[in-house]
């Protein structure tokens, strides 16, 4: 394990024989270890997505883990005590240079009932501890509408909302068929990551799911924002397989005006350590 000690910096990823350098390929990832741990922070520029996996348990198998692999004497695995949708296999080439196979579960389904899956190894360089700032959890950020709001919301993040509406429901309409997935569609929901849209019978709600560490709260507890949807048959806020997550000093419901509705404000399915505060 000592040969991984420390911080690495993604510089390359090969992918069916073709090599394309970090920066050209929109990617940039970070790998931290301390003793029998390891974090993990991945950026896809294409894909505006980021995720960051924390104190994953580092074991060493002795064996090749896979075939031709370029070191069949030392390898290792990470593993979560949660479904990450991502499995990760190492090879220690040299003292600069680590091999990471990275195998991500797609949501499909083949006609033998296997998970889809596709493969990408990544070449990694050491790098001084003071250039990994990403590791460390972002400054808060203070958003002043709704499109702000949903930027923002990612893996460890603490949202800020100036005073103000955040309409959920405009910004669905805004985004619906061009870059916010469809919670239907997601056939293994637990590796599914970010915003998307869910609810039924023209009735669209908002579903997080996935994500770690998040807060959000109001910039001014004294006057706090406030998070609407219209439907009356949806949730204000729905959350799927997501961990501690913090909701604080907000005012939350459903709009135009107050009366009868069927719908949930906050909604946690399959979560754990979500702290509620000042709704």
């Amino acid at each position: 394990v000592g040969l991984m000690e420390g911080c690495w910096a993604l510089k390359s990823v090969e992918t069916e024989g073709k090599t394309t350098a970090a920066e050209q390929a929109g990617l940039r990832a970070y790998l931290r270890v301390r003793g029998d741990t390891a974090d993990i922070y991945w950026h896809a520029e294409d894909e505006k997505q980021s995720w960051f996996e924390e104190n994953m348990y580092l074991s060493v198998i002795w064996q090749a883990m896979y075939p031709d692999s370029p070191n069949g004497y030392w390898q290792a695995e990470l593993s979560a005590d949660d479904p990450i949708g991502r499995g990760y296999a190492f090879a220690v080439e040299a003292k600069d240079r680590l091999l990471l196979r990275i195998t991500t579960f797609g949501a499909g389904e083949s006609e033998y009932g296997e998970l889809s899956a596709s493969e990408l190894t990544c070449v990694f360089a050491p790098v001084s501890p003071d250039k990994v700032e990403v590791m460390t959890a972002p400054a808060p950020v203070t958003v002043h509408d709704v499109e702000e709001m949903m930027d923002a919301i990612r893996d460890r993040a603490t949202v800020l909302l100036a005073p103000g509406v955040y309409n959920v429901t405009e910004w669905i309409n805004a985004h619906r068929g061009k870059d916010l997935g469809q919670w239907a569609f997601a056939s293994e929901p637990h590796f599914a990551r970010g915003l998307f849209e869910s609810g039924f019978d023209g009735e669209p709600e908002l579903t997080v799911a996935g994500l770690r560490q998040l807060t959000i709260a109001s910039a001014d507890p004294k006057d706090p924002a406030l998070i609407v949807c219209e439907p009356r048959y949806a949730n204000v806020l729905a959350f799927f397989n997501c961990r501690n997550l913090t909701l604080r000093d907000l005012v939350m419901g459903h709009t135009p005006e107050p009366g009868h509705c069927t719908g949930s404000v906050l909604n946690f399915s399959e979560c754990s350590d979500a702290t509620l505060s000042g709704l």
